[in-house]
């Protein structure tokens, strides 16, 4: 079985691209170009026999490059059998102070 290509959108994809519709660069990301000319980076997955997407943020404020980097984490998460989009939530999670307290506690008790 051939390997998927990916990194197939050329670095000036942003100013290129203009045609409504998800362009593909690989490994399941995408440049999502809606009719009204925004532009913003998906990544695709399958979870459960469902597709999924994970936005990664909007083309202005993320690169290529960046969006890139983000899908790789992505796939990663796959990898470790998580939903991309549940452990970036978890990653991103503030914890509360009294789970802070509840922590600092637990180490004084070891």
């Amino acid at each position: 079985m051939a390997k998927r290509e990916i990194n197939r959108l050329p670095p000036n994809v942003l100013s290129l691209e203009k045609e409504p519709g998800r362009h593909a660069d690989g490994g399941g990301l995408y440049l999502v170009v809606e009719k009204n000319g925004a532009r913003r980076w998906a990544f695709l997955f399958r979870w459960e026999g469902k597709l999924k997407e994970m936005g990664l943020g909007g083309a202005t404020a993320v690169s290529l490059s960046k969006a890139r980097i983000k899908a790789i984490e992505a796939r990663g998460w796959l990898d470790d059998g998580l939903n991309p989009i549940e452990a970036r939530k978890a990653d991103n999670e503030v914890p509360t102070f009294g789970t802070m307290a509840d922590q600092e506690q637990d180490k004084g008790n070891e």
